[in-house]
């Protein structure tokens, strides 16, 4: 496991890495209060493990560049969570939670510190 990873970085979707132009996200891993959050949140019933994947990529998706619309349109990040997410599809959204849960992880190492 790695160390958990506060630090922002960018992170390219697996499907856009080979492309001329592509959407470049900038994430950061989850901290503690946010960590215990979604650990809460994916012990819940099933429904609440897509409130889980939402409430993890709105707390650490910074920004994003090169993100267009389907008329070709470059779409601004937003101050509003709510309205990131909502253009966002669920493919996009989980590829990112899968980048951040893992950027997230403390090892053994780190543990006893």
């Amino acid at each position: 496991m790695r160390a958990v990873n506060l630090v922002p970085f960018e992170y390219v979707l697996k499907h856009e890495r080979d492309l001329d132009e592509k959407t470049i996200f900038t994430i950061r891993g989850m901290n503690g209060s946010e960590g215990l959050r979604h650990t809460s949140l994916l012990l819940s019933p099933k429904e609440r493990v897509d409130e889980a994947f939402l409430y993890v990529v709105g707390c650490c998706l910074i920004s994003w560049d090169g993100l267009i619309d389907s008329q070709g349109k470059d779409i601004k990040f937003s101050d509003n969570t709510k309205d990131n997410l909502n253009l966002l599809s669920s493919d996009v959204i989980s590829e990112l939670y899968l980048e951040i849960e893992a950027s997230s992880k403390i090892d053994g190492a780190q543990k006893k510190k």
